[in-house]
Formats: structure tokens, sequence, C-alpha cells
């Protein structure tokens, strides 16, 4: 949740309810059944039908209908809906969102220089591009990246991002909401 009316403590959202996810729409005041959101390319990666999930998967959301600025939603799996949730979006939708945030970029870069940091993980990075981004942002130091396999595409780009980063990290829980048990066991 972001701007005007986000409560900082979220909202419980129940199984049935309809909401909208507006994005990056500041005009729009978070409430019980409008939340903004930060991506703003959203009503165009997700059609009616997808799941959304959201908080590492403890909120399910199916969308029902995308326009310009936003996409609606009902509730088929309810939580609390708060500040900084990540979304988790279908299968193959996940290498158009950009790796990082300006604010990420900001936070990570003022951090660099008042602390020596030993690694930075890279979540929902798909591509070689994701880590060599990464690595110009932050600059060449002795910081080292590890990839966090999470999506079906970091999956089956594997080594490509072994070879880019400097170690990895398998993230099953993520992976559990794209993959079936059996083969889950094998990432």
């Amino acid at each position: 949740l972001k701007g005007k009316g986000s409560d900082p403590n979220g909202v419980f959202i129940k199984v049935g309810t309809k909401v909208y996810l507006a994005c990056d729409t500041p005009s729009i005041e978070s409430d019980q059944e409008k939340f903004n959101v930060s991506y703003r390319d959203l009503p165009r990666l997700v059609k009616p039908n997808d799941i959304i999930y959201v908080d590492d998967g403890k909120i399910v959301l199916l969308v029902t209908e995308c326009d310009r600025d936003g996409v609606s939603c009902e509730v088929k799996g309810e939580g609390v809906l708060g500040h900084r949730k990540n979304l988790k979006l279908p299968a193959g939708k996940h290498e158009h969102q950009p790796i990082m945030t300006p604010e990420e970029v900001e936070e990570i870069s003022g951090l660099l220089k008042r602390h020596k940091i030993d690694y930075i993980s890279i979540p929902y990075a798909v591509r070689k591009r994701d880590i060599t981004t990464v690595r110009e942002l932050i600059g060449h130091n002795d910081t080292q990246l590890l990839a966090k396999i999470d999506t079906v595409e970091s999956i089956h780009n594997f080594e490509e991002l072994i070879k880019a980063a400097d170690g990895i990290i398998i993230n099953r829980v993520e992976l559990g909401l794209e993959m079936h048990a059996e083969k889950l066991m094998l990432a």
C-alpha cells in the first residue's frame, strides 16, 4: 500500500471481496477496496483469470478485469494487505519487472557508502542483464551479488545466472507458487 489513506498496519481483506490495484496512481486514496501499487505495467502483463500472489502467497487474488490504470481482482485467499508487500505475477511475467526500484538503488547506494556490504541478494533475477544491471548500479566493488532463483524463468536461465552472479540462493517458497511439488524438490 502506498499513498494517502494507507493504514501502516495494513488492511484485512476477506475471501470474496472485490479489490482494485491502482497502478502508481497517487490521486487514488487506498482504502478497504482500492490499493495503490508501485508497478505501473501490471495491467499490461496480467489478464482476467490470472492469479496474483501477494506477500509470498499469503493473499491470493484472481484478476477479473484490467484497465489502463489498474487491475480489478477477487480475493481467493484472505490476509492482511500492507505496505511494501510483494506481488507474484503468473509464470512468464517476471522478466518485465524492473530489477530494482529507484528507491532501492538509493537505499543500497547509501548503505554501500556507509558500510562494507559483503553480499546483495537479487530477487526475481531471470537474465544475465539483471545481474549486470545491479553490478553497474552499485559500482564495481567487493560486494558479491547473489542471484535469487525464485521463478520458473530463473530456473530456465540457471546456467546464464550462475555465470553472471557470484553465487545463488534457491527460494523454494517462491518457486512453490509456480511449480508442482514433485518438480520443486529437484530445483
